[in-house]
């Protein structure tokens, strides 16, 4: 069973996690001014394009792989299971999207290409959605959500 102390730990993890890319995104944007001849657009077309395929590949990682991440034990040790297991899947989830955010960002502040706000976008909306809320945070340790009852539409 989830307790509090577990859930508000986890939520102030992912707080912290959001909290530094938005404040990335707000210097990059409104404080350092743009950076003159920093990059061509060859290279920024370039960059672009390994920022989509960073956002596209990792929010599809921290989605499908890593709810079924499986941690090594040490030797002897009991595997993580409950909220320790959740609370490490959620870091490892968040930290996936938050790389290209921020690679995003530096791609941006380099450019100065708006084109490159969209991956931004895409994983700064993924790490958002790792919220730790009580059925993701199921999901993430492998648990029913609370008060969740047999699902009446299978039948078995």
């Amino acid at each position: 069973m989830l307790q509090p102390d577990d859930r508000r730990t986890s939520m102030i993890i992912w707080g912290a996690l959001v909290a530094g890319v938005s404040m990335f995104y707000a210097v990059v944007v409104f404080v350092i001014p743009p950076l003159e001849g920093s990059v061509g657009p060859e290279l920024a077309d370039t960059l672009l394009l390994v920022a989509a395929a960073l956002s596209v590949v990792t929010v599809a990682t921290s989605w499908l792989w890593v709810v079924r991440m499986r941690l090594p034990a040490r030797p002897g040790a009991a595997p993580l299971s409950g909220p320790a297991l959740a609370r490490t899947r959620l870091i490892v989830a968040c930290a996936i999207c938050e790389g290209p955010a921020l690679f995003a960002m530096i791609v941006f502040l380099l450019s100065r290409d708006v084109r490159v706000l969209v991956p931004f976008a895409l994983s700064y909306v993924a790490l958002l959605a790792h919220f730790p809320g009580e059925s993701h945070w199921a999901r993430l340790s492998g648990t029913a959500p609370e008060g969740s009852g047999p699902n009446r539409m299978i039948r078995g």
